[in-house]
């Protein structure tokens, strides 16, 4: 199973150390900046910004996932929920339109 993560921080390496301990899966991640471990436990990652949605619609094209884990705000804000979505890749995270809820404090 090919999992797409996006997100650099603490939260995501958890998720990725926890996503890892399945030796089903293949973690595929969208960082802003380089985590090491999180880089550790990729099969492949990219480095971005969270508003590059047309670089974030390519990855995910290119490693076609099955799912997507999505952990900062910044990128939901942005709308890569939705994004995946036409894409035909289910993701765990809310749309730009419920992400707002959060944002908008």
């Amino acid at each position: 199973m090919k999992v797409l993560l996006i997100g650099n921080g603490a939260r995501e390496h958890v998720i990725a150390e926890t996503l890892c301990k399945n030796n089903s899966v293949l973690l595929y991640s969208y960082l802003k900046s380089k985590n090491p471990g999180i880089i550790l436990l990729s099969k492949n990652f990219e480095i971005g910004n969270y508003s590059d949605l047309d670089k974030i619609k390519k990855y995910a094209k290119k490693t076609s996932p099955d799912f997507a884990f999505i952990g900062p705000e910044d990128p939901l804000n942005n709308g890569v929920v939705d994004l995946l979505k036409e894409l035909g890749v289910p993701a765990v995270g809310p749309t730009k339109k419920l992400a707002q809820l959060e944002t908008s404090k």
